[in-house]
Parts: structure tokens; C-alpha cells; sequence
């Protein structure tokens, strides 16, 4: 694992441990806008990992709606399915045979954001708190793992230090 892979997989399991997480759906971001059309055509492809440029086992998705909004995508929606594994950066991976879209477009992630945002950010306070965690702490712990060089890491360290 490349240290910029290790980055995200470390950023991705602390927001996952926080950030609230649908029980029986996932979050599906894409900058195809016809994606939902693809799965119900049976045209949809497995999900490509860009570090690599090699093709996951099944369709990349996250539990969590702070990726959908962050990660620069255009669009997302709401999908179920089977998991088969985990993805390259530690995502869950679902059989694209088994797909159920929950939504009958993609949204943009502005809309996404004006639906499920505020509920979103709301449980995550709730979650922080209940761990005695600020929101303070949860950013800097997404941030710092997220490809400094060592040498700013440690500069850092040294200067909050004295």
C-alpha cells in the first residue's frame, strides 16, 4: 500500500467510525449522469480505481455522504446491493448484477447536500459528542492523515509542541 493510499484508507475509516451511516443503502458518487440507466440496462461497468487505472470487482460505493460531497464529484444517489469485497481504498465493493438504484436520477451534489446535508451533520455532531470528540478534532484527524511530507508533519508536531 502507497503511502497516499494508506492516507485515504486511514481518513476513510475515521469518518466511517463517525459519520453517519445508512443501514441498508449506500452512497453511489459518479460524474456519469447516466449511470442509473447504465445498471438497469445491464451496461454498467465495475468502478475504476484512478490511482491504478485497473477495474474493481464490482461498483465502488461509500456509507458515508461526507465523500459524495468532498470527493469532486457531480452527482450521486442512493443504491443497494450485494457486497463482494473491499476496494482499493478500503470502500465497499458491490456485485453490479445485484444493483437496486434507490433513486430514479442522479442528483447533483448540490442537491444532495440541500436534501440530506443538514440531517447528515446533525448525526454527526450527536456522534462526536457521545465519543467527546469537537468537530475540531474529527477535521484535524481527517486532515492530517491526508499526504503531507513527512518533514511538514513534523515541523508541525514541533512547533505545537513548544
Amino acid at each position: 500500500m502507497t503511502r497516499a493510499e494508506l492516507s485515504h484508507y486511514v481518513a476513510d475509516k475515521i469518518e466511517e467510525h463517525f459519520a453517519p451511516a445508512p443501514s441498508d443503502w449506500y452512497w453511489r458518487a459518479t460524474n456519469n449522469k447516466n449511470e442509473i440507466k447504465l445498471i438497469k440496462t445491464g451496461e454498467l461497468r465495475p468502478s475504476l480505481n484512478h490511482a491504478d487505472n485497473t477495474r474493481e470487482k464490482g461498483l465502488s460505493v461509500t456509507d458515508h455522504l461526507g465523500y459524495v460531497a468532498m470527493a469532486g464529484y457531480k452527482y450521486g444517489y442512493r443504491v443497494r446491493g450485494e457486497v463482494i469485497g473491499t476496494g482499493s481504498d478500503g470502500e465497499p465493493i458491490l456485485d453490479i448484477t445485484t444493483l437496486e438504484p434507490l433513486d430514479k436520477t442522479p442528483q447533483t451534489v448540490a442537491k444532495i447536500e440541500a436534501k440530506y446535508g443538514e440531517q447528515w451533520r446533525k448525526q454527526l455532531r450527536t456522534n462526536l459528542a457521545e465519543a467527546g470528540w469537537k468537530h475540531e478534532h474529527y477535521r484535524k484527524a481527517i486532515m492530517s492523515v491526508n499526504l503531507k511530507p513527512k518533514e511538514e508533519y513534523e515541523r508541525e508536531y514541533i512547533e505545537e509542541g513548544e
